[in-house]
Formats: C-alpha cells, structure tokens, sequence
C-alpha cells in the first residue's frame, strides 16, 4: 500500500517556526516491453502485454490512493520512457515539489530498460543529467 507521512502544518501559536514544505509529487517511471521470459511472443501479442500490464499498474496507483497521497504525479510510459525525459522530468519537478520516484520498469545492471526494450537508461554514469538532482534511495 502507498503511504505518504506529511508534517501536520505549524499552529500560529506554536514558538518553533518551520521552513515552509515543498509539495510532494510522484515522477513513474513505467515501462513493461511485453517480454515474457522463455516465450518467442509475436510483436503484436507483446505489444498487448505491454499494454495492459501498464494500465492495470496505473488503476492501482488509482485504487491504492497514490493519488489522494501526491500533489502532482507524471507517468512515464512508452515513447517517454526514456533517460532524457526521465532527467528532463525529475529536474523540472525538484524545482516545485518534493520527489518521490517509482521506477516500474525491468532493469539490467546499472541500468533501466525503456521503451520498447531499445532505450536504455544509464544509472551509474555520475556525468548523466539524471545526477543533477539528489536521491535518496528508499527500498520498498
């Protein structure tokens, strides 16, 4: 289940004053390919896998409250299932909001497979526009 722990807001009475909080948003980062391990699947059979494994991750984002918990949410999915909008995304939102980052996607080592199994984003590489913003990692 998603859950989101928010500050309560500072009463006018109380002596400690905080810094005022960002509003949280959640960036997805989706993107299924439609591969089945072990099965030589025709084009168009992967392409209905892909689909509909992404739409039922977006109905329990729905059903599980993600949006009741987030100010704003960006899905990314197919053609924007990719590194330079990924970083594009995450740099454009830590401008406004608090991030939390869900990353739905297969993955090898170092990296994320985007859209369609042929982009690839590179999470190890300190020079991509993806280290610009700072993560916390919270494994889940």
């Amino acid at each position: 289940m998603l859950q989101t722990i928010r500050e309560q807001p500072v009463q006018a009475s109380d002596s400690r004053e905080r810094p005022r909080q960002k509003p949280l948003a959640l960036v997805v980062f989706l993107e299924n390919v439609g591969y089945i391990s072990g099965l030589d699947l025709p084009p168009w059979v992967m392409a209905v896998v892909d689909w509909m494994t992404e739409e039922y991750a977006k109905l329990l984002l729905r059903l599980l409250g993600a949006y009741r918990c987030y100010d704003r949410i960006a899905i990314l999915e197919d053609a924007q299932a990719s590194g330079q909008t990924l970083a594009r995304t995450l740099v454009a939102m830590s401008a406004s909001h608090t991030l939390d980052l869900l990353l739905l996607v297969h993955g090898q080592e170092q990296c994320l497979v985007g859209y369609k199994g042929r982009e690839f984003v590179d999470v190890s590489n300190p020079s991509s526009a993806i280290s610009t913003v700072t993560v916390q990692a919270v494994p889940g």
